[in-house]
């Protein structure tokens, strides 16, 4: 009786230990989910997102030669306080140290992150120059207050375009909007990477979730910058650096402001693509009606 009691008590703590970690884990994930770093190698700078709002933009110091810093999506997959520098055996905390207070290893294929990451210095003046053997260098009292903000996870974008690619941060000021928008009755489903927005008055929507529940094809063409899209018989091409859209053969200039990307995503203004292929966009206080 004793053993079936103690076996008993056994499974139940095991079976806690395993609810509580999947519960750890998917409370991580949504944590980190909500929070983005995108660095601009061609600015130098890092910039801060949280819950889809720009929170804070910061210099920094990326790599001598563009291909020392890695671009792509990667995740904060470590996070050490006054690092030790290994390299030059200098125990963290050191003056001279050069990866200064805060250590946030990146999720660079093969490096486990312990070669690429976000960390301080101990040469301020290095900071917004072409400096590093690949990290990205901060100024300590600012890389202090990024790694207070930001959970294990977090998504590190970076790239070589300039901030007018990412308009969330070249202008913190545009109004986002929170009025929901119907599709053909049907209300999209957005999530804060795909929030509208509104830009010396026109909305600007995110192409693939204004269609996607129409079910258009998309095709993205890297070398012209152009993507190709479909919806049963229509076919149309929104090319974004001539900010025009090509349609059966005929150029058409895109209304400002044009056509642009955030964090990838294809960026349009909702009346001048909604008329070009024959819908109409109606709003009222409460919602935006789009109709094809």
């Amino acid at each position: 009786m004793d053993v079936r009691k103690s076996l008993n008590i056994l499974i139940k703590l095991v079976v806690f230990s395993i609810i509580a970690v999947i519960c750890s884990n998917s409370t991580a994930h949504a944590s980190s989910s909500s929070h983005q770093i995108i660095i601009s190698k061609a600015e130098n700078e890092l910039a801060y997102i949280k819950n889809g709002q720009f929170e804070a933009k910061f210099p920094v110091g990326t790599g001598r030669t563009p291909s020392l810093t890695p671009e792509g999506r990667f995740q904060v997959v470590s996070k050490i306080k006054e690092p030790y520098y290994r390299r030059g055996r200098i125990p963290g905390g050191s003056p001279n140290n050069p990866l200064g207070a805060r250590w946030l290893g990146l999720s660079v294929p093969g490096t486990g992150g312990a070669i690429y990451g976000i960390h301080g210095n101990n040469n301020p003046s290095s900071i917004g120059k072409y400096v590093s053997a690949g990290c990205i260098r901060m100024h300590n009292e600012d890389v202090i207050w990024l790694f207070n903000q930001v959970p294990m996870g977090t998504e590190v974008l970076i790239v070589s375009n300039n901030w007018s690619h990412f308009p969330l941060v070249a202008n913190n000021n545009i109004n986002y909007i929170d009025t929901p928008i119907y599709v053909n009755n049907e209300q999209l489903n957005i999530n804060y990477n795909d929030h509208p927005f509104v830009e010396a008055g026109t909305t600007m929507v995110s192409l693939r979730s204004l269609f996607e529940n129409i079910d258009a094809h998309f095709n993205w063409d890297n070398q012209l910058q152009q993507v190709s899209v479909k919806i049963d018989s229509l076919e149309f091409s929104i090319c974004t650096i001539e900010d025009k859209i090509l349609a059966d053969r005929i150029d058409t200039e895109l209304k400002m402001p044009h056509s642009r990307f955030v964090d990838d995503r294809v960026y349009v203004p909702l009346r001048a693509i909604c008329e070009l292929i024959g819908g109409s966009v109606n709003w009222s206080e409460d919602t935006i009606e789009v109709t094809f």
